[in-house]
């Protein structure tokens, strides 16, 4: 059992499963649950609620790891366990959010609608890490206009991944990254991200407990900059996240 996840049962007060069955050769792709109907968009700080689709296996979202791979966004993107889920767009009139909800909405800027949440564990388990991605559309693969971010899942015991605020700048390799992605038909279209002069900040709720079907929320406010080649700028984003975890950090990397 990795040091790692001693680390998290200290913090979190929970073990992390073992891995799974081995019966399931490394190639095969296990399906379970359903991409059922839209679960509200939100739900309470440490509950379980919604449906969507699991898909535990190799490949997903291309299948590249490269980091200068531009359809990963300079991010790898090979997904290991995933799980998806269709939500309603949360409210954008803070009079109209109940406080004690932790929403999947984006509400600066306005334009993204969010009805579609996702997370996934990335390939690779010397540096694991977390994706969680708020898009428009429908799962599995949403319309192209999303916002990811890549949570460092080891971070939590260097502590450059903790309960409440941690600090965005631009990236290094074991700091939380992130990608905002408008697409050409949301002018003006391009990446930005944790590029250069990038800050902010996301606030993690607790409790962070990586295991199935646990949710990982946060609340964020993001001054991303230009990770592509395009006119030097700056997005403001904010809202807050709340996915639902396909699988615990044990079951990816035992």
């Amino acid at each position: 059992m990795r040091f790692q996840r001693l680390f998290l049962l200290g913090l979190c007060g929970v073990g992390l499963v073992g891995c799974g069955d081995d019966s399931d050769s490394p190639g095969s792709t296990v399906s379970v649950g359903d991409h059922g109907g839209r679960d509200g968009g939100h739900s309470g700080a440490g509950s379980v609620s919604g449906t969507g689709g699991v898909v535990v296996g190799t490949g997903g979202r291309g299948g590249s790891t490269d980091p200068d791979d531009e359809d990963a966004g300079g991010m790898p993107n090979t997904d290991v366990a995933t799980r998806c889920r269709d939500v309603d767009p949360a409210p954008l009139d803070v009079a109209d959010r109940d406080p004690s909800m932790v929403y999947n909405g984006v509400f600066m800027p306005t334009d993204l609608s969010v009805t579609r949440s996702e997370a996934a564990w990335l390939e690779g388990c010397v540096q694991p890490i977390l994706r969680i991605t708020l898009s428009d559309g429908d799962c599995p693969n949403g319309e192209g206009h999303e916002l990811t971010f890549f949570l460092p899942a080891d971070g939590v015991e260097n502590s450059n991944l903790v309960i409440g605020q941690n600090l965005i700048m631009e990236e290094t390799l074991t700091s939380i990254r992130v990608r905002y992605t408008r697409p050409g038909r949301k002018p003006p279209s391009g990446v930005w991200g944790t590029c250069e002069d990038a800050s902010g900040f996301l606030d993690i709720v607790p409790p962070l407990q990586l295991m199935e079907g646990r949710l990982v929320q946060g609340n964020f406010m993001l001054d991303l900059t230009r990770c592509d080649d395009g006119t030097p700028s700056t997005q403001i984003v904010n809202g807050s996240f709340s996915a639902e975890l396909p699988a615990g950090l044990g079951d990816v990397c035992p």
